[in-house]
């Protein structure tokens, strides 16, 4: 079931998003995609693409920050 979480890292609140990934599980997130032409189970390629953790802590319930699509599994865009 998703529920909604952080993507984290360095300390900062980077995107928020919902998914069933487990709390510390790392991710890679981008602010843009490309076409993926080579491999026909994927869509979509991050660009720039770079690593983070999801976080479900309160701390970040409040924190300013971008919202989170997944593209792929354990890939989000991030739109600010």
């Amino acid at each position: 079931m998703n529920t909604l979480a952080y993507i984290v890292k360095n300390g900062k609140a980077i995107a928020t998003v919902m998914t069933d990934l487990a709390n510390g599980t790392s991710v890679k997130y981008a602010f843009d995609t490309c076409t993926e032409s080579l491999n026909a189970n994927r869509e979509k390629n991050l660009v720039n693409a770079r690593d983070a953790k999801i976080s479900r802590a309160k701390k970040w319930t409040n924190a300013e920050c971008g919202t989170g699509v997944k593209i792929n599994d354990g890939e989000f865009l991030v739109y600010e």
